[in-house]
Order: structure tokens, then C-alpha cells, then sequence
């Protein structure tokens, strides 16, 4: 259980991130950056490449992107 906990505050961090009002084009690239850098943290352990919350949070922290710099 505390590594689900562990993956879900990294989510949120990385939500919080990507949601904070002050963000800017030029913040894009670094953010789409920090998605990649949750992927690459979580796809090697074998318990959370698993499990569904992991799918469901690559996809909700890119709409997340997509729709912040809409």
C-alpha cells in the first residue's frame, strides 16, 4: 500500500503542476517534460505497470495538459 500512496502524491504533485494558474506557453515543454518523468519513474515496477490507476493517471495528467493550454 505505500507504494500506491507514493504514486498517488506524485500524480497530484505533478497535477498541481500542471494546473497552477500562473502557467504559460513557454511552461509547455517543461511540464509535458514532467509527464515524461512519471512515466519513466513508475513503468519499471512490475506492481504499478499493473494496475489500472497507473494507466488512468498517464492519461488524466495529459488532458490535463492538453486542456490547461487550451
Amino acid at each position: 500500500m505505500i507504494l500506491m500512496s507514493t504514486l498517488i502524491e506524485d500524480y497530484q504533485f505533478v497535477k498541481r503542476a500542471i494546473e497552477h494558474t500562473d502557467n504559460k506557453l513557454v511552461h509547455y515543454p517543461s511540464l509535458k517534460n514532467l509527464i515524461a518523468i512519471f512515466v519513466s519513474k513508475w513503468k519499471d515496477n512490475k506492481h504499478v505497470k499493473e494496475n489500472s490507476i497507473y494507466q488512468f493517471s498517464i492519461r488524466s495528467l495529459n488532458l490535463s495538459l492538453k486542456r490547461s493550454f487550451r
